[in-house]
């Protein structure tokens, strides 16, 4: 299905690449097409238009994809990622209303959490949402939000209670929610036809059924490996292909390596010369 879907790009997808990096352009016209092709939606229950294939094909087509267009791979990624959110976590009403679009590629999502203040600390976000009636009202910003500005709908991540982990809930942000502004794309020397955006949200009304349901835990899909695959989909251990990464420095070389039957991920160091000194784990 993946080479059926690609086929039409040939070996042309390395030069629309070039071309908008070079621009600097959102290649919005293909992420459409590939939603036309079934690859916006693969892992996804069909009863919402998704795919229903197994998440290694999904895997398969990042891969892919990323062979010539990371920024494209990473495109459909993230909105992958808020599509797993809405299947996983949001009312049925919401799910029928958005996933449909969104798996067909008329719609894409986009994922708002990193603000200026905390990036890998997720869980002392500032963003606020305010309870009001009949839903809640999000005042804040977010920082280096993946096609922030173009998306149709945003997974929004707000402080509702106390501090730490448990004080945050996620929204589902439609992108013409009066209250809610892209402020500007950021100025990148790569991925530049990923445009990353501030976002800024001034009193910005959210229905309660916007609203996703616990346990889900907003900064497990955006910062880690052990991810659970879209409902319907198998739970496979990852393969050695996708879970050992080589990672290199002037300093010296590090291995990342997942066991098969492991879902955290292990610093080791590679072998080195004796009497050579010790590099320090990646951050």
């Amino acid at each position: 299905m993946i080479e059926k879907g690609l086929r039409r790009f040939g070996s042309n997808l390395s030069e629309l690449a070039a071309e908008y990096e070079e621009r600097g352009e959102d290649p919005l016209p293909v992420y459409r097409e590939l939603g036309a092709k079934g690859l916006a939606g693969l892992p996804f229950d069909p009863a919402y238009g998704g795919g229903g294939r197994p998440y290694r094909e999904y895997l398969d087509l990042i891969e892919e994809l990323a062979r010539s267009w990371v920024a494209l791979a990473v495109g459909i990624g993230v909105h992958t990622l808020v599509c797993d959110a809405v299947q996983r976590f949001a009312t049925e009403e919401t799910r029928r209303e958005l996933l449909p679009a969104m798996l067909e590629g008329e719609r894409f999502g986009a994922y708002a959490l990193t603000e200026s203040s905390s990036g890998s600390d997720a869980a002392s976000l500032r963003t606020r949402a305010k309870r009001t009636e009949g839903g809640y009202a999000i005042t804040g910003r977010k920082q280096f939000c993946t096609r922030g500005g173009e998306a149709d709908h945003l997974l929004v991540m707000a402080r509702t209670g106390g501090d730490g982990p448990k004080g945050v809930t996620a929204f589902v942000v439609d992108r013409l929610t009066p209250g809610f502004r892209p402020a500007h794309p950021e100025r990148k020397m790569a991925w530049r036809s990923s445009p990353t955006w501030e976002l800024v949200f001034e009193n910005c009304h959210v229905p309660d059924e916007r609203r996703l349901r616990s346990p889900w835990r907003p900064w497990m899909p955006a910062g880690s490996g052990s991810r659970p695959a879209p409902s319907g989909s198998p739970r496979r251990p990852a393969t050695r292909r996708s879970a050992t990464f080589g990672l290199s420095g002037r300093r010296g070389a590090a291995r990342w390596s997942r066991a098969p039957s492991s879902c955290s991920p292990t610093w080791r160091p590679a072998s080195r010369p004796a009497g050579s000194s010790t590099s320090t784990p990646p951050a």
